[in-house]
């Protein structure tokens, strides 16, 4: 008798572990197969390319000057603002002349003084000439009143070269911008004494309309610089941001041992200023045209531990089928490859998520393959 309980209690056992398996074949069956993924393609692509080489360089002054004064004096006046443009011969400042104006008078006058005794010493002079010539006149009084000529034709040119040098003395006085340009911070106020030769920088003038933008290149790509005539240029910040367009205007006449690298300028118009000295840009310089470049989007790189791969379109198998290739450069969104390709092969652009090797693939409206 006790055993039919246990017997009830297999046979219910039994029942619930066959139900389950019976409903879970059912629920198997009733859950459809994934579709096949959604993808974009675009075909593999022959074209000219530009061959840009893009580099980060640093922005640099056409020219740079550091205002110092010439002379000991004191400043009186300055005639500008920290960061203003200046152009070439304006006024900066001012220095105190007076002392100098006193020399140039003192100067004047002896000049004054001089052309009236060296007149008076060439009419003695000439007299006793026309007395020589009749006979009347001592040999010994001609020389001593040509003598007395020549002396004060000597003095008065002393005097007019100490003049010319005063006058350049006070020239200095008047400190002008040596170049069209911006200043920087004034380094000194009104009141304050200067001296020759100083190592104080009175102001700085950067040139910045046109500007230079200075990097450091491989030498692999020397000989592609030097035979090109013209090298077109282009900065742009670190956003992307086109900041100006310009020319190759100078390669180093060496290469640095040690970097391997060496050093070229492009020049800039800059005429809006979007570029500042010390600025941090990209300069991209196109040294030419590559003929029957294989190109496809750069979206279809995929990369991988094994390396870089794409994964190509079969048509006729409606497949995704993984491909390794060796990438030479990308230009913009454009990747020029080396190998792994060949010319009206397409290849997957977007979709990669969903996409294994092997896998079937339905072709999205978009697909570039399907544009002429």
């Amino acid at each position: 008798m006790r055993l039919r309980p246990l017997i009830f209690i297999a046979i219910a056992l039994i029942s619930v572990v066959f139900a389950a398996q019976y409903f879970s074949k059912n629920e198997t069956k009733k859950t459809p197969p994934a579709p096949p993924a959604l993808v974009s393609v675009a075909p593999v692509l022959k074209q000219t390319i530009p061959i840009d080489l893009t580099l980060v360089g640093t922005s640099y002054p056409y020219q740079t000057v550091h205002i110092k004064s010439r002379l000991d004096s004191q400043i009186t006046a300055i005639h500008f603002k920290d960061g203003d443009v200046v152009k070439k011969g304006q006024l900066l400042f001012t220095l105190d002349d007076r002392t100098l104006k006193a020399q140039e008078q003192q100067l004047l006058a002896q000049l004054k003084n001089g052309a009236a005794t060296l007149k008076n010493a060439n009419q003695e002079y000439q007299r006793y000439k026309k007395l020589d010539k009749g006979g009347f006149a001592a040999k010994q009084v001609l020389q001593r009143t040509e003598a007395d000529l020549k002396r004060a034709r000597a003095i008065q040119q002393a005097a007019q070269a100490s003049l010319d040098a005063l006058q350049v003395q006070l020239s200095y006085t008047r400190i002008t911008a040596p170049i069209d340009g911006r200043t920087g911070t004034i380094n000194i106020t009104t009141g304050n004494t200067v001296k020759a030769n100083d190592t104080l920088v009175l102001v700085t003038i950067n040139q910045l309309q046109p500007i230079y933008v200075q990097v450091a290149i491989p030498q692999q790509y020397f000989p592609l610089l030097k035979n090109t005539k013209t090298v077109a240029a282009t900065a742009t910040y670190t956003d992307g941001t086109l900041a100006s367009n310009g020319t190759l205007a100078y390669i180093d006449n060496a290469i640095d041992t040690q970097t391997g690298t060496f050093i070229a300028r492009a020049v800039f118009p800059n005429t809006d200023e979007k570029l500042w000295a010390g600025m941090f840009v990209n300069l991209t310089l196109t040294l030419g045209q590559q003929q029957n470049a294989l190109t496809i989007p750069s979206r279809a790189l995929v990369n991988a531990q094994q390396g870089t791969l794409v994964f190509v379109y079969d048509p006729q198998q409606k497949k995704a089928l993984k491909r390794p290739v060796v990438v030479e450069r990308t230009v913009g969104d454009v990747a020029v490859i080396k190998t792994g390709l060949t010319a009206q092969e397409q290849v997957i652009t977007d979709g990669l998520l969903r996409v294994k090797e092997g896998d079937t693939v339905t072709l999205s409206t978009t697909s570039e393959a399907k544009k002429p």
